[in-house]
């Protein structure tokens, strides 16, 4: 997938992306608990969809 096909579908660059992975593990290192059963490029990838679909009901809300 282009750079600019990726950022069509999910938002942001795939630099930014993986920039995002990088955080959120080295952030999760030393954590306690159980594994996730959603691989982390995942999780962000759905935790961004909510807040698009989310903020896209708050303009249409807003609109009407």
């Amino acid at each position: 997938m282009s750079g600019s096909d990726f950022k069509r579908m999910y938002g942001v660059k795939p630099e930014t992306f993986w920039m995002m992975v990088k955080v959120v593990r080295d952030g999760k290192e030393g954590s306690r608990g159980s594994h996730a059963s959603i691989p982390i490029p995942d999780q962000i990838l759905l935790t961004g969809l909510r807040q698009i679909s989310s903020q896209n009901k708050a303009q249409s809300t807003f609109i009407s």
